[in-house]
């Protein structure tokens, strides 16, 4: 080729390493836009709305569990903008004073540090309690239904005093569920305890524009370990059990809860 060069006449060794230079130029451009793909899909947020149900029957909306990369927050989130006051509110219906804390309980989730934080609570009086996050052992089933158009597998676990039944996204591949519930394969989208003391649903899913998911709670150098929270409720119940004579000789007892979807008092 007259005044100018073609690689076609590089001597076969030299042709060879041209050719692999081209390839690796090549394969860094894919892994660029691999990196850059995936990075873009973890700044996705994704937002579930929850109804739970009691084992009375009453249904609340509002539980909102928001989740990007290894981080998720739960609660009922609408209700921060509000703000998130430790008081005590007074009310009274007829002759009986009713008492209600005014904190929003939330659990936030750190899949990294397997970590996770809760506010917990002993009559009026709130805890933040630190626990890890992989407290569930899952039996996985066959066994499959669709949720908001969803296919879904069924999951069982037994969790601090009750057992559970879950169903688990296949197409959602995000291991976060409401409240406390994690580690299966897939976005949690309906969990119910064994015994119906409590039901959560999925009823909403989006995907929205954000960051990641940030811990709400900025000082966390008081949080206590859950054993020492459980050995707390232990103690309050154990000093408010009484028991009272009636006049015709029967007996009747009074106690706190032996606690709500975990059990703390065997």
């Amino acid at each position: 080729m007259r005044g100018g060069f073609s690689f076609e006449e590089l001597p076969l060794p030299l042709f060879k390493i041209y050719m692999i230079m081209i390839y690796l130029k090549n394969c860094l451009i894919v892994l660029m836009l691999t990196i850059f793909t995936v990075s873009t899909a973890q700044q996705k947020t994704y937002v579930v709305e929850y109804a739970a149900t009691s084992a009375s029957g009453s249904t609340g909306k509002g539980n909102i569990l928001k989740f990007a990369g290894s981080n998720s927050l739960y609660g009922r989130l609408n209700e921060l903008d509000k703000g998130n006051s430790d008081t005590v509110t007074k009310e009274q219906i007829n002759n009986d004073m009713y008492f209600k804390s005014n904190k929003i309980a939330l659990v936030y989730k750190d899949l990294d540090n397997n970590t996770m934080l809760s506010d917990e609570k002993i009559f009026l009086e709130n805890y933040l309690v630190k626990d890890v996050n992989n407290n569930f052992k899952w039996t996985l089933s066959e066994q499959t239904k669709e949720i908001l158009g969803h296919p879904c597998k069924k999951a069982t676990t037994q969790f601090r005093g009750r057992t559970y039944e879950a169903y688990y996204a296949l197409d959602l591949k995000f291991p976060f569920g409401p409240w406390k519930f994690s580690g299966l394969p897939g976005l949690i989208l309906s969990v119910k305890s064994e015994d119906n003391f409590i039901k959560y649903e999925a009823i909403n899913i989006q995907q929205i524009e954000g960051s990641k998911i940030v811990n709400p709670y900025k000082d966390v150098s008081k949080a206590i370990s859950f054993q020492e929270f459980k050995d707390l409720y232990i103690k309050k119940y154990k000093e408010t059990t009484t028991e009272t004579k009636l006049p015709d000789g029967r007996t009747v007892k009074s106690e706190m809860p032996k606690g709500g979807k975990e059990i703390y008092v065997d």
